[in-house]
């Protein structure tokens, strides 16, 4: 709360009241939500990881041929499904080997 008030992003209601236990309106969240936007001067636009939102451009590093620092999201959806068709692999294989034991068996 001492971070929000402090950067400005926090006003209180009138009279000076900060009211830290209290509801806040759509209107209220929508105010801090700016005061945020505009403070850390963000745009809409798209992250290195393809997900659309709001980015500092200032930060905002485009990823080279090649580098393996920006993996974020793809990389984790890669290895995800690289791991899931290890998994389905070896499950078919020692399927298809305990069906032909048992074809050798009721011979």
């Amino acid at each position: 709360m001492q971070w929000a008030v402090g950067s400005g992003l926090v006003k209180g209601k009138s009279g000076n009241l900060l009211d830290s236990q209290g509801t806040a309106t759509r209107a209220e969240i929508a105010a801090m939500l700016h005061r945020f936007i505009e403070k850390y001067e963000l745009v809409q636009g798209k992250a290195p990881g393809g997900l659309m939102g709001w980015i500092d451009p200032k930060r905002l590093q485009i990823p080279k041929t090649g580098d393996s620092s920006v993996l974020g999201l793809w990389g984790f959806s890669l290895c995800t499904s690289l791991a899931g068709c290890l998994a389905l692999t070896t499950w078919q294989i020692r399927r298809r080997r305990e069906e032909e034991a048992l074809q050798i068996i009721e011979k």
